[in-house]
C-alpha cells in the first residue's frame, strides 16, 4: 500500500530528490526502486556515492532470525545468504521471475520439491510455501549448501551453479579444464553473462554488508576465494 501511494509522488528532478525517494522507497520495502533511485542520485552527485547511512537504505537486513536459524541448520553464513536474497529478489517474499523461479532466493519449483523431500519437508503447496520467507529461506539455504558441498566450499562456484545449475557448470568447467583452486580468472571466462555478474554482485554484496556489520573490510584473502572450508 504504501508503495503505491509513493507511485503517485511526482517524478524526482535533483540527486537530493532522489536521495529522498529512495529513503522513502526503502522504507516501505520496495527495495528495487529505492536502488535505481540511490543509484541515479550517485550518478548525478558522485559525492553521495558509499556513504554509510546511505547504503544502509539498499543493503537491508531483514528477515535476520530466519538467516540466523538457516546458519545455525546449515552452517551457511548468513551473510552469504542475505547477499544472495539481495540479487535474487531485492527482499521480495512474493517476488517470481519470468522462468518462475519463486520467493526470496528464487527457487524453482522442482528444485524446492527436490530439496524439500531430502530434508523431510516435502512435498511442497506450491507456490504458497514458496512465498513463505522462513520456508523459502529453509529450502534456499539448503539448496546453496548442497551446492557448497558439491563444489568443495567455494562459494564463487557454489553461487554459479545456483544460478546457472550445477551440471551446466560441472560440464563447462571439466571442458574448460579449470580447477576449483582457481580464483578470479575463471569467473570471467563463463559462457553464460548474466551468472558471471551474478556472481560478481553478490560477492560484492558480502563485502558491503561486513563493511556496514564491522565498519571495515577483512582483505586479508581475496573475495574470489571465499570458502565455507576457510581456506
Amino acid at each position: 500500500e504504501a508503495q503505491k501511494e509513493l507511485s503517485y509522488l511526482p517524478a524526482p528532478q535533483t540527486a537530493e530528490e532522489h536521495l529522498v525517494y529512495s529513503k522513502l522507497y526503502s522504507e516501505a520495502r520496495g527495495y528495487v526502486k529505492a536502488i535505481r533511485l540511490m543509484n541515479k542520485a550517485w550518478e548525478m552527485s558522485p559525492s553521495y556515492a558509499y556513504q554509510k547511512e546511505l547504503l544502509e537504505w539498499i543493503f537491508p537486513k531483514n528477515f535476520k532470525k530466519d538467516l540466523l536459524a538457516a546458519q545455525k541448520k546449515t552452517g551457511v553464513n548468513d551473510t552469504w545468504l542475505r547477499s544472495l536474497i539481495r540479487q535474487e529478489s531485492a527482499f521480495n517474499p512474493r517476488a517470481v521471475s519470468p522462468s518462475n523461479a519463486l520467493g526470496l532466493m528464487q527457487l524453482l519449483p522442482a528444485t524446492a520439491n527436490e530439496v524439500a523431500m531430502e530434508v523431510g519437508r516435502g512435498p511442497l503447496d506450491l507456490p504458497n510455501d514458496l512465498f513463505q520467507a522462513s520456508r523459502n529461506i529453509e529450502l534456499g539455504s539448503r539448496y546453496l549448501e548442497k551446492m557448497l558441498n558439491r563444489f568443495d566450499g567455494k562459494l564463487p562456484f557454489a553461487l554459479a551453479a545456483y544460478n546457472a545449475g550445477p551440471t551446466r557448470l560441472s560440464r563447462w568447467l571439466s571442458g574448460a579444464k579449470i580447477p576449483l583452486t582457481e580464483t578470479e580468472l575463471w569467473v570471467d571466462e563463463l559462457p553464460w553473462a548474466e551468472t558471471s555478474l551474478y556472481v560478481k554482485a553478490i560477492l560484492r554484496n558480502i563485502l558491503i554488508y561486513e563493511l556496514l556489520d564491522k565498519g571495515q573490510l577483512d582483505l586479508t584473502s581475496p573475495i574470489w576465494q571465499i570458502s565455507s572450508k576457510g581456506s
